[in-house]
């Protein structure tokens, strides 16, 4: 009896690591895939300022007293004014296209991070189940030996 119960608890281990290593694939899958989406991100970001900075005229690059692109996220308003104001050298709809493109983008890399998260906790809880569960048959294996030797004497 002592033999069937420490194989089943192997094999259940065996189940457990073999289900960890899944999660553990997808995992860096995931840490891949938000890596992806981070350089697109910051490429998407590069290209919003740079288009916007060389749409503006020098008089308008003056009053945000940088030398180069300044970061669109952080200057919007005045961005978006100093555009309007010069007539839209470049097309509000493809600044909103830009913007809407990075913004779906943070939302994936999140939404990527909460998974992982959730695959976490997932992972944790069957880890804890697990090692009840094996506490509890190696005690169900034991019960059965002490009876079977007291009813062999």
């Amino acid at each position: 009896v002592i033999r069937v119960v420490v194989r089943n608890v192997s094999l259940k281990l065996y189940y457990y690591n073999s289900l960890e290593n899944k999660v553990l694939q997808n995992r860096m899958n995931l840490d891949a895939y938000k890596e992806k989406l981070e350089k697109a991100i910051k490429s998407y970001e590069r290209r919003l300022n740079l288009v916007i900075w060389r749409a503006l005229s020098q008089e308008e690059r003056d009053k945000f007293k940088e030398d180069g692109p300044v970061q669109y996220i952080e200057h919007k308003e005045a961005l978006l004014e100093a555009l309007e104001n010069l007539g839209w050298p470049v097309s509000y709809e493809d600044v909103k296209l830009l913007e809407d493109e990075i913004l779906t983008a943070i939302k994936y890399v999140e939404q990527a991070s909460d998974l992982q998260e959730a695959i976490k906790k997932e992972i944790q809880k069957k880890q804890q189940k697990h090692v009840h569960v094996s506490f509890v048959e190696c005690n169900f294996a034991v019960v059965l030996e002490q009876t079977s030797v007291y009813s062999q004497t």
